[in-house]
């Protein structure tokens, strides 16, 4: 069972982020921000990610695999709200900021977590295979969802809806990991 928790988080939280990492340029360009201005808030979450790399690996190690995955899931999720009300470019690089400290978490801990799950003699090979199939199954399908939902509705509002109702998906999994 806590394999497949496991892929479905993987699942839900990358298709709710790359969502947004496919169109946040474009979104930021959709609202007058200037091209060089709109591939600096891609490259500041890109940034900003590292943080939340090294720290999730000390932080899933003291608190367990259930507590990061689900501050992760709220913490790149619940930030996408913000680009609903990005109009100038400060608010789309704060939004980078935040979005990028929670977006890099998600994905670090599964081998600590699988370790701590299923023991050093599990293959977790294996079971990390099966983890990056639910994660890399969607990444496409992120870019691809939040650009058929630009296209039938001529903005991105549904596209950061669908971020943020997706990631929120993967909390119950989440929660329903056993405790560390």
């Amino acid at each position: 069972r806590p394999v497949w928790l496991l892929m479905g988080i993987h699942h839900l939280g990358c298709v709710g982020h790359a969502i947004i990492l496919a169109h946040v340029v474009s979104m930021a360009t959709f609202q007058g921000v200037s091209g060089i201005e709109a591939a600096g808030v891609l490259s500041t979450i890109a940034g900003t990610s590292i943080i939340s790399r090294f720290a999730s690996s000390v932080l899933v190690e003291r608190l367990g695999g259930r507590a990061l995955l689900t501050m992760a899931l709220i913490g790149q999720s619940t930030p996408v709200l913000i680009l609903l009300f990005a109009h100038e470019a400060w608010v789309f690089y704060l939004f980078a900021v935040v979005f990028g400290l929670c977006y890099g978490g998600e994905m670090v801990g599964f081998p600590i977590i699988n370790r701590q799950l299923f023991g050093v003699r599990a293959p977790l090979g294996s079971i990390y295979s099966f983890e990056m199939l639910g994660a890399s199954t969607v990444m496409a399908l992120g870019g691809w969802l939040g650009g058929i939902l630009v296209d039938l509705s001529g903005a991105y509002t549904w596209s950061i809806l669908a971020s943020v109702i997706i990631g929120y998906l993967g909390l119950p999994l989440a929660l329903l990991l056993p405790r560390h």
